[in-house]
Parts: C-alpha cells; structure tokens; sequence
C-alpha cells in the first residue's frame, strides 16, 4: 500500500505540474491552525462518488495533517493512517479454522517545510539518535502539495455552479479546470475566506483566491491484468482547526545533526 501511495502522489507530476519551475513567492503567509486532508484513491472500474458529501469514511485511504504558521509548514500526519484487510478462513489439514487479517501502516517521517527557502527538514531516528535531512523542497518527493506551488498550473474555465456542498463545515462550490494537454481536474472551493490556506490550492493558478477544499483528478492505473487505464484520485480537506500555533512547533532541534539529501533508504531501514 505504501508503495501504490507512493506511486501515485509522484505521478501527480505527470499530469501537467512541472516542479521544476520556480517563482518568487517570498513572504508568503499561509495563516494558522491545522488542516486534515484525506486521500480516496478509485481504480478504474470502481463506482466514484459524485459529490463530496457522499464519501465515506472508508473511502479514505490515508490523512495528511499539516500545521502552518506563516511561512512555516509542519507534516505531521496522524497515526492511525492504516489499512486492514481481512483474510478468508482457512481450514488446516486437521479441520480447524484459522482466521487472518492483514495490517500496513502508511508510515514516513514528519517533516518542516521551511516556505522561504524552499527546504524541508525531515526528523528521523537512526540507532536511536534523532537526526535530521535537509533538501530542496522540489526534491522531497513525499510531499504532494506544497511541492508544486511553483509550478505550471491548469487554466479555470468555470468556476461556479448551482451545487452547493458542505465540506469540513465550509459551504463550497463547484470548478473545473484545464490543462493544455485537456486533462481535466474538478475541484470545490469554500465560499467564505478561511484564516489558513488551504495545501489543495497549489493545484490551481496563484490567483485563485478562494480556498480548495477538493481536488479530483485523474491518475494513471494499471489495472490487475497489466492493462493501462486511468484511475480517479480525491483529496479532501476532512477537519479545519483555525487555532494558535507554538513556535517551538516549526523551529529545527539544537544539537541535532543535520545531513544534506539522506536517502529514503537510509532514513526507512533499520540498520
């Protein structure tokens, strides 16, 4: 599961967004508090939803937490991101019945997104010594939104419809928006300003001023038999806290060592 996760927040890239190109966004200011985000993912023959409030809670794969103060970004995500799948019953040689269950956890190390510099800073333990990774925010692969800020973005040809929705409190509508090579993504947006940004409006131009609370958009698939397709994947803003943040939340640990660009090989294994 960790491995399809990771699969397609990086295809995200592929779909228009060009992390590469990068723009002066110093001074940015992201406004407080907490905001939970869920990730549905649909293969290509699964039934989608046709409106937010019809999602259930089983159809959340995985929860992103991010805490933001100003120009700094804390992912934190929650730990009870799991999956449990149930085994049939098996019957041994002797006639008894023995009952499985699978659990993976969805797991990586928090890390600080320092908005300014573009850095991330990822925590991680190694032979029981906090240490500390430092890299490019365009590099750290595992970070889906504030990633693409820079890049190229879809144009919005519509932006308001008759549906109304209520996601995470906030009364929201409907847009599409389109990419020069005509994949589309739809999204919904609150009506009122929140007082934290939203980490969903990076998939949308600068100038969008209001704030996302849903991204759907296609993702590419492979299905069971090795066929090509394309699947849909949902986030969606579930849980917004506007609220006060300590500064001891964002700032980096002393007297821990900091590393440039370990690898994800290093920072997972246990050796």
């Amino acid at each position: 599961m960790l491995v399809k996760t990771f699969f397609i927040l990086s295809s995200l890239l592929s779909i228009g967004f060009n992390s590469q190109s990068q723009k002066n966004h110093q001074g940015t200011n992201f406004g407080e508090g907490v905001i939970t985000i869920g990730q549905s993912a649909f293969a290509p023959e699964q039934a989608v939803p046709l409106r937010p409030d019809l999602l259930k809670q089983q159809n959340f794969s995985y929860w992103f937490a991010y805490f933001i103060k100003g120009d700094k970004i804390l992912r934190k995500d929650p730990s009870d991101s799991s999956l449990s799948t149930n085994t049939p019953t098996v019957k041994t040689h002797e006639g008894k019945e023995v009952h499985t269950s699978l659990r993976a956890t969805l797991a990586h190390p928090s890390y600080l997104i320092d908005w300014n510099t573009r850095t991330t800073y990822t925590f991680f333990t190694k032979k029981g010594k906090a240490q500390i990774s430092e890299k490019p925010l365009r590099d750290e692969t595992f970070e889906p939104f504030y990633r693409i800020i820079d890049s190229s973005k879809p144009v919005v040809k519509w932006k308001k419809g008759e549906e109304q929705v209520t996601i995470a409190g906030q009364k929201c509508y409907k847009g599409v928006a389109f990419f020069n090579n005509s994949d589309s993504l739809l999204f919904y947006y609150a009506v009122a300003p929140l007082k934290i940004h939203s980490p969903l409006n990076a998939f949308l131009p600068s100038d969008f001023k209001h704030d996302i609370l849903l991204i759907k958009l296609p993702v590419d698939w492979t299905t069971k038999d090795g066929r090509k397709a394309v699947g849909t994947l949902i986030f969606q803003v579930v849980k917004i806290q506007e609220c006060k943040l300590t500064d001891s939340l964002f700032s980096i640990p002393p007297n821990v060592p900091i590393r440039k660009n370990v690898s994800l090989h290093e920072i997972f294994s246990s050796e």
